[in-house]
């Protein structure tokens, strides 16, 4: 009786453990860790912009004033540069279109004078000068540069040509003034073929004006 009583006892623990156990809950599963976002790339720098393309033919007032500061050029003469001396109201040394009128002016920048070329509606005016090709100038470029003011956009110009073995070559244009009344420095490019040659290189100042006059000064002529 008494061993019945400890297997009973026995047995009702057993099932006891069992209902417990059947009764607890389930605990859910750990979340794995996530790993942390990634930081956003830095913005790559946009590459810059490049350089716009210069026109050797067409030179900026900055690359001028630095040839004439430079050593590496070679300056050439040029009678009355800045227009100082006159004859019979023609600054010497210059030529005349068709001996049209030019006047002195006292607005200048180099000396007391600068020439005035008067604007018309019929023709051109301009005052011209030359200089003779020598063998150094083979393969080289001849720039002619003057100080100018117009009070007309694209009024004035320097142009320039050349008379090589008694042929004259295509004229060149130089840049236009803007034509904002005030003083810039302008310049004609032009390129003496490789080889012998005899001849001159001719520089024209230009006025185109239909109303006002355009004056010019300190002519600069060099090669490199």
């Amino acid at each position: 009786m008494r061993k019945n009583l400890v297997i009973s006892h026995v047995l009702c623990l057993l099932l006891a453990s069992l209902l417990f156990s059947g009764c607890s809950k389930e605990q859910p599963p750990q979340e794995s860790a996530k790993p942390a976002p990634a930081a956003p790339a830095a913005p790559q720098a946009a590459a810059p912009a490049p350089a716009p393309a210069t026109d050797p033919n067409k030179p900026s007032e900055a690359s001028l004033e630095a040839d004439l500061k430079s050593a590496t050029v070679s300056l050439l003469t040029v009678d009355n540069a800045s227009f100082e001396n006159w004859d019979k109201g023609v600054p010497t040394g210059w030529s005349v279109r068709d001996h049209q009128k030019v006047s002195k002016s006292s607005d200048a920048t180099d000396g007391k004078t600068a020439v005035e070329v008067p604007a018309t509606k019929k023709a051109l005016n301009y005052v011209y000068q030359s200089v003779p090709v020598t063998p150094a100038m083979a393969g080289k470029q001849v720039i002619v540069t003057a100080m100018a003011k117009a009070f007309e956009p694209g009024s004035t110009l320097a142009w320039g040509y050349t008379v090589l073995n008694k042929v004259q070559g295509e004229s060149i244009h130089g840049v236009q003034h803007p034509g904002d009344g005030k003083w810039h420095r302008i310049a004609v490019v032009i390129p003496i073929p490789a080889g012998p040659a005899d001849g001159k290189v001719a520089f024209v100042l230009e006025s185109a004006a239909f109303s006002k006059p355009s004056l010019f000064d300190d002519v600069k002529v060099y090669t490199k």
